[in-house]
């Protein structure tokens, strides 16, 4: 998120001095601090030597659009502290943060309108240019801006004496650059409502051609002009504007193209011209439709964009807000708890698919709960104690909070706001034991999440009782019961009726009397969706014909004849279980079997033969274990091929496809080897011997010693002054007779090179459109990938950027290295569905995943974009043979199979 103001016309230094007055007021204030100002207006004159002093003090990056006329001596003070943006009639640019700024002033020099336009147009029409987040029009507003307004506006429009006429060029230009907020100047404030942008608004006849790129999104931009910098205070003469927005660069199309609930159609368009849609678009057909075209934008206003502040000088825009000490459901954010004990938080910025786990994820802290409002872009959130709330609400001041490349706002939620039953200002550290019941007995669910739910939530279980001395006494207690799942090391269960008729009746009946277990009152209601709906696990098949189903909760020592013991009754082609692991991916023979499987598991439960150890008498030594509901989730990605070694496999030690030659080490369970064409000498590959796809399927044995290779890398890396990077693509590979053998790529980056690191992941997931989740600290790469929304996955891409931790104070390195690790979930239906709708019009089919992208992201890390392709990096047989000799040598001392 990017906190940027913007300023109007400086017409004397007095206004000079203004302007920096109120900008470091701002820098120190709640609001702040911001990273750019853009000073968008004239400029008639340049500033005194101490208010550029106080302007360089502040600790914010200065762009300006005019530029003064300066003596000798005043360029190079100006020029230390402002930036101009190029010294031409217009262009498009890329800033710092990450921002695209477009601009365009009424005269400038002799610059070659030609050649302008020349840049402008292959910009525009470059690939991945979706549009930019600024236009900054000095000197001249666009042609036709009042067009498509409704009575009211035009109205309001005219009584401020703003523009009719204006510049044809500016509005093409607008058309062409496609911003987000467009600005310029005029004696007082105005904003337009929202008007739509499409990609191919700008005719053919445009100086910069046809649009080549339909497929951008349609964004709605947003014009305002600015008044003159002065004292005013005046709401109409407003001539500070803030804004906190994510880059386009960095958005999500969805999030481009998300509609605000009022906007215009484009008002540089002739009447009747068609649009991208093909569809001809015109002015509101009537003064009703206006009126109700222009309440909906008041009310958008009212609800997501606008706070503004007392002084009448400044307001945040995009949906989040900072407005001092107001309450979170009103127009700004609380940032001050409203008791000791809160523990509710409002979020705003969400999508609407966001829920509690996503929530977890981004704030690092489990979520107990989430209210949302159908429609609304925010929620109210319960943590479990007042110092999880603290801590998000102080982190969020210094690191916005991102969900789905979404910028989160965060405050306090006022009073009655808060969870009803006392969840709003919990005081768990005093609360009695009959409080907390009481508190449990409020929060529990009492409507069924559907007509046929069958499924309850009891709490407050005694402790000691067995799984069938449970069962057997709840079962007395409720007629119709059928199962009882209880959570391990938990006071509470999951209990299943007969049908809805039984679990209905015993909910009603704890309403009218207290139950109870063994004089312990039971706390009783529906289970919430979250444990209907597969613990966010995908309940339906990702894509038609999917034959693979995932099974969870199985006992660690468990083996495959185990498994397929369970699966007696069904076509199966093939069951991968690693060993030492709880889960398993089981591939039927056909959709409608694995249909069946799912159905069959989702509410049967099941009980493993033990396999725990005899006694002498040959007597087994423990009790049959209980049966017990399993996890189950349609997989998502193509089935792995089931082979523990493969003949035609070239990273199976034992096929003769094998390269012996580059092997540096060799473990039980994992090897190490120099890649063919590997991006420096000492990039390795680190792989299991047995044939599996990824580290979904390793057995734990084999987990541990990989483990220990990374270990033995790290430190090989650290003597010769590197540091670990390392990516693994566990994504099936396009030929059907292909196998998938899991590789981790390791390779050794300078300290030098650090600064490059995040910028590259960045630049390269936006470029080829791959959306990243960043795993939080603790969390395994199997238990994320396998209990992600509407997984579990089968196919990932996995990396893992290093990074040097800086002191908090003085902002140095502290010589401290760690790393962030993202996951780029992939989902082959997605891509199946693409290629379907783009066959259906006529198009080229979508492109496949970018099985390079590891190598890419790595050979620019390392400044050296030309080894990307493996091919230009192959060396001979002799030179591969004496590099893998050599590093065989040096890595002895950090090798784990080496015996010490």
């Amino acid at each position: 998120m990017v906190k940027c103001l913007i300023g109007g016309d400086l017409c004397s230094q007095e206004n000079w001095a203004q302007l920096a007055n109120r900008l470091k007021e701002l820098q120190q204030s709640a609001h702040g601090p911001f990273h750019i100002a853009f000073l968008t207006g004239q400029i008639a004159c340049a500033p005194t030597a101490d208010v550029l002093e106080l302007l360089h003090s502040l600790e914010i990056k200065l762009y300006a659009v005019s530029c003064p006329t300066l003596s000798p001596d005043e360029v190079v003070a100006y020029n230390a502290v402002i930036e101009t943006l190029p010294l031409k009639r217009k262009g498009i640019v890329s800033i710092q943060n990450n921002l695209t700024v477009a601009f365009f002033r009424e005269s400038i020099g002799d610059y070659s309108n030609g050649r302008e336009d020349e840049e402008i147009s292959s910009i525009v029409n470059s690939v991945g240019y979706r549009g930019c987040d600024f236009l900054f029009s000095l000197g001249c507003w666009p042609a036709d801006l009042y067009q498509f307004l409704d009575g009211a506006d035009l109205q309001a429009y005219t009584q401020l004496g703003l523009p009719m006429g204006g510049s044809r060029e500016v509005a093409d230009f607008a058309m062409t650059a496609r911003p987000r907020y467009h600005f310029s100047g005029a004696a007082a404030f105005y904003q337009r409502s929202p008007y739509a942008n499409h990609p191919s608004s700008s005719s053919s006849s445009s100086r910069y051609g046809p649009s080549s790129s339909t497929n951008q999104p349609t964004l709605y931009t947003r014009f305002i002009s600015l008044a003159n910098v002065s004292e005013s205070k005046d709401k109409e003469r407003k001539w500070l504007h803030a804004l906190s927005l994510v880059p386009i660069i960095v958005m999500k199309s969805a999030e481009i193209e998300e509609a605000p609930p009022a906007f215009t159609e484009c008002p540089y368009l002739r009447v009747g011209v068609a649009t991208s849609a093909g569809q001809k678009r015109a002015q509101p057909s009537s003064a009703l439709e206006g009126d109700r075209d222009q309440k909906r934008f008041r009310a958008a206003i009212a609800e997501s964009e606008a706070v503004s502040g007392a002084d009448g000088t400044f307001f945040f825009g995009q949906k989040g807000h900072v407005g001092g000490q107001q309450t979170a459901g009103g127009k700004g954010l609380n940032l001050v708890p409203p008791s000791p004990t809160a523990v509710t938080l409002f979020v705003g910025g969400l999508l609407p698919e966001s829920d509690a786990r996503d929530l977890g994820r981004a704030f690092g802290a489990r979520v107990r709960h989430v209210r949302r409002t159908p429609g609304k872009r925010y929620a109210f959130i319960d943590l479990f104690d007042h110092a999880s709330a603290a801590a998000i609400i102080a982190r969020g001041q210094s690191r916005p909070f991102v969900l789905d490349g979404r910028s989160l706002v965060v405050g306090w939620a006022a009073a009655h706001d808060a969870a009803p039953g006392g969840s709003g200002h919990s005081a768990a550290p005093t609360l009695s034991d009959e409080e907390k019941l009481q508190q449990a007995m409020n929060e529990r669910e009492l409507v069924p999440p559907t007509e046929d739910s069958r499924v309850l939530y009891i709490g407050n279980l005694p402790s000691g009782a067995d799984d069938a001395a449970l069962q057997e006494a709840l079962a007395t207690l409720c007629p119709g019961l059928e199962t009882v799942q209880r959570i391990a090391a938990k006071n509470f269960c999951f209990a299943t009726f007969v049908d809805y008729a039984h679990a209905m009746a015993v909910v009603t009946r704890s309403l009218n009397e207290r139950m109870a277990l063994q004089q312990r009152p039971l706390v009783i209601g529906w289970a919430r969706p979250i444990d209907k709906t597969l613990h966010g696990r995908a309940a339906q098949p990702p894509f038609p014909g999917c034959t693979v189903v995932y099974l969870g909760r199985l006992p660690r020592d468990a083996t495959v004849a185990h498994v397929e013991a369970l699966l007696v009754d069904f076509a199966v082609a093939s069951v991968r279980k690693p060993d030492g692991r709880d889960y398993a991916f089981v591939e039927c023979a056909d959709a409608d079997t694995a249909q069946r499987l799912f159905v069959h598991f989702l509410d049967t439960p099941v009980a493993f033969p033990s396999t725990a150890t005899t006694d002498a008498a040959g007597a087994a030594a423990a009790e049959p274990p209980a049966a017990q509901l399993l996890s189950v989730g349609w997989a998502k990605g193509r089935a792995a091929a089931q082979h523990d070694t493969a003949p035609d496999c070239w990273f199976c030690l034992a096929s003769p496809s094998v390269r012996v030659h580059l092997v540096v080490s060799v473990g039980d369970h994992a090897y190490l080897a120099l890649p063919r064409g590997g991006l420096s000498p000492d990039h390795v590959l680190l792989c299991p011997i047995d044939c599996v796809p990824s580290r979904l399927h390793l057995s734990s044995d084999a987990r541990r010693e990989v483990l220990r290779y990374l270990r033995g890398l790290e430190k090989f890396y650290a003597q010769q002054g590197h540091v670990l990077l390392s990516f693994e693509r566990a994504v099936r590979t396009r030929h059907a007779h292909s196998r998938d053998h899991m590789q981790i790529h390791c390779v050794p980056l300078l300290h030098t090179q650090l600064g490059l690191v995040d910028r590259v992941f960045a630049e390269k997931a936006a470029e080829h459109g791959y959306t990243f989740h960043e795993l939080p600290a603790g969390v395994a790469l199997e238990d994320f990938v396998l209990t992600a929304e509407g997984g579990p996955y089968q196919e990932y891409f996995y990396i893992e950027l290093p990074y040097e931790v800086r002191d908090p104070t003085t902002g140095e390195p502290t010589g401290v290295l760690q790393r962030r690790r993202f996951v780029y979930l992939h989902d082959p239906s997605l891509s199946q569905a693409a290629a379907a709708a783009a066959a259906a019009d006529g198009q080229s089919e979508p492109r496949p995943f970018l099985m390079s992208l590891g190598q890419e992201m790595a050979a620019h890390m390392l400044e050296q974009p030309e080894r990307a392709f493996w091919k230009n990096c192959v060396l001979s047989d002799e030179d591969e043979a004496a590099n893998a000799e050599r590093l065989r040598e040096a890595f002895a001392p950090f090798d784990p199979s080496v015996a010490t």
